[in-house]
């Protein structure tokens, strides 16, 4: 080959190998970088001019936050540094680092981390995770209902149904705390429409007037372009009633229960804004009359909603109907399982929701072993199984069970042997059977328990609790329901009762209201009959509000009512400690 032909050819061969490695080393799409692996997409930025690389660079590892690669995103950042990042790069960062901490579940240092950037929908909705997941029911709220001034739709509208349904379920007493701690007017605002909206002391008002009066007070709040919904839906919360039918025992030997139950109504109504409905009394106390009687004559009377029957025969009797055409709040329960016909709402003093919830407070608590007592009667070992499965469905162990006779005064025997005295004394009197020896000790109970529940009334735990204590379980916490109380307060008797936990209705635990409310002496005797008639009075007239929204709750005297399955009101109870014989309410 002649040498200028062989130069030629290498010529164009360095050519190739030139115009080769210039292609080689040309950043490759933007698009195909974002799907290399991490550490090659980062190497590839070092081939963008240098105006582009902390921009593409945010960008990667915001991409590998979105696909949780969440190793490539702290090498991101260690590599990135601050040092040259504009506020906003910076801000961007920061979202970042704070997804990453929620995915690590370490929420309060995300929470920390948003709540220095500023408010939009992707910091908002960072927020509502973490405190969805605390939980922190107020600032969960509180977040959504600020997105519904950021979100675009259709997010926009279902944040507000959400949030405005959460708004109109909650207690009435909390919306009113967080609306006494709230400094952000939107929050406030929407706290206000709430407690507006919902049934209370302003139902006298025209529902216009009211929300005219809002609209002046936050002119430019998001809930704006919501109004007639909200209208709408506050109309139906308002029943117009007209006649309210009450099926009570007046007469007979449930008389002064009856009687009370009935005091207990009329107070409510008493403290009603506006017009009340008119209430007529029908006595199942006589015996001519059947509840079913009755109930047909209050609905050809013109009830709009009927309270009763009260004893469970007769709510039993009037649930056998097919149907019921009025809305009718009975003060007893069916037996467990029994159908229910529309329009029956089971309320009343049901003993074992108290002994369940003394095996969640014990729960809570962090007790696990548990030792209970009861009465030899059905209404005793009702509420034993009632604690026994609640507390054992929540991880507990009920160690051993007593039953005793409510007519005794001594329950020495069997204490020891619940508590496996009788078993310590066996072995030091087989001990001093062996030596020929007297010996002294100090018998010990058993120690595989950390606390008591104990099912009584007032004369029997004044009883058993100092012979509890006696026989060594003074340092165990001893929870019981209601019946272990008076109502009364008795300083002196009860001071036996020392250290007990109890839960019971708001009414007896609240003495200012009791005092004002109950002149009458059967009043002050019977004050759970009294709170028992006036929820039952509130439910009745706040059927419209509960039936839609199933998670509401009532701020009533006998706990805080809330519908569960088959129309059965629940009641959340509060809790109290004997303390010098007095009744101290509890956090």
């Amino acid at each position: 080959m002649p040498p200028r032909t062989l130069l030629a050819l290498l010529g164009a061969a360095v050519l190739a190998g030139c115009a080769a490695t210039q292609s080689g080393g040309a950043a490759p799409s933007w698009a195909l970088v974002q799907e290399m692996e991490p550490d090659r997409a980062w190497r590839q930025t070092w081939k963008l001019p240098d105006a582009e690389q902390t921009p593409r660079r945010i960008e990667l590892i915001e991409l590998w936050a979105e696909q949780r690669q969440w190793d490539a995103v702290t090498a991101g950042l260690q590599r990135l540094g601050d040092s040259d990042l504009h506020p906003t790069q910076h801000q961007r960062l920061q979202l970042v680092q704070a997804r990453h901490f929620l995915a690590m579940q370490r929420d309060p240092e995300a929470l920390r981390m948003l709540e220095s950037l500023p408010a939009s929908t992707p910091v908002l909705e960072l927020q509502l995770q973490a405190y969805d997941r605390q939980p922190d029911p107020e600032a969960a709220l509180r977040t959504r209902l600020q997105l519904v001034a950021f979100a675009a739709e259709p997010e926009r509208h279902t944040h507000y149904r959400t949030g405005w349904k959460q708004l109109l379920e909650e207690p009435a007493s909390r919306l009113q705390a967080w609306r006494g701690r709230a400094v952000d007017g939107h929050w406030r605002g929407w706290l206000d429409l709430a407690l507006l909206a919902r049934p209370g002391e302003h139902m006298h008002l025209p529902l216009a007037e009211i929300l005219r009066e809002w609209q002046h007070l936050y002119p430019k709040h998001p809930a704006t372009a919501w109004l007639p919904d909200i209208t709408t839906t506050a109309e139906a919360l308002r029943p117009k009633l007209q006649r309210v039918a009450a099926l009570l025992p007046v007469s007979g030997e449930l008389a002064t229960i009856g009687k009370t139950i009935r005091d207990g109504i009329e107070a409510r109504m008493r403290e009603q804004f506006g017009e009340t409905p008119e209430l007529r009394i029908y006595d199942t106390g006589d015996p001519a009359q059947s509840a079913q009687d009755l109930y047909r004559r209050a609905v050809a009377e013109g009830a709009d909603r009927i309270i009763g029957p009260f004893s469970k025969q007769a709510v039993i009797q009037l649930a056998r109907q097919e149907d019921l055409p009025v809305g009718t709040v009975s003060l007893n329960y069916l037996n467990p399982g029994a159908d229910a016909p529309n329009n029956l709402y089971q309320f009343g003093l049901l003993p074992e929701d108290e002994a369940a919830q003394a095996a969640d407070r014990a729960l809570q608590d962090g007790r696990r072993a548990a030792v209970a007592f009861a009465p030899d009667s059905a209404w005793g070992r009702r509420l034993l199984k009632a604690f026994a499965q609640r507390f054992e469905a929540g991880g507990g162990t009920v160690k051993e069970r007593g039953l005793y006779f409510a007519e005794a005064s001594d329950y020495a025997a069997m204490i020891k042997r619940v508590l496996k005295l009788a078993e310590g004394e066996a072995r030091q009197q087989q001990l001093e059977e062996t030596l020929g020896l007297e010996v002294v000790s100090r018998p010990t109970r058993r120690q595989d328990i950390d606390m008591v529940f104990l099912a009584s009334s007032p004369h029997n735990a004044r009883l058993l609790k100092p012979q509890l204590d006696f026989y060594f379980a003074d340092d165990l916490p001893t929870y019981a329901t209601s019946h272990i109380y008076t109502g009364v307060p008795s300083p002196l008797q009860d001071r036996d009762l020392d250290g007990i936990m109890f839960c019971d209705i708001p009414l007896v635990l609240d003495a200012p209201r009791l005092a004002k409310l109950n002149p009458a002496a059967r009043a002050r005797e019977l004050p759970r009959f009294v709170a028992l008639g006036a929820d039952a009075y509130l439910l009745a007239t706040r059927l419209s509000y509960l039936e839609p929204h199933p998670d509401a709750t009532l701020d009533g005297w006998t706990g805080q009512l809330a519908l569960q399955g088959a129309r059965q009101v629940f009641r959340g109870l509060q809790w109290a400690r004997f303390e010098d014989g007095e009744a101290q309410a509890l956090p």
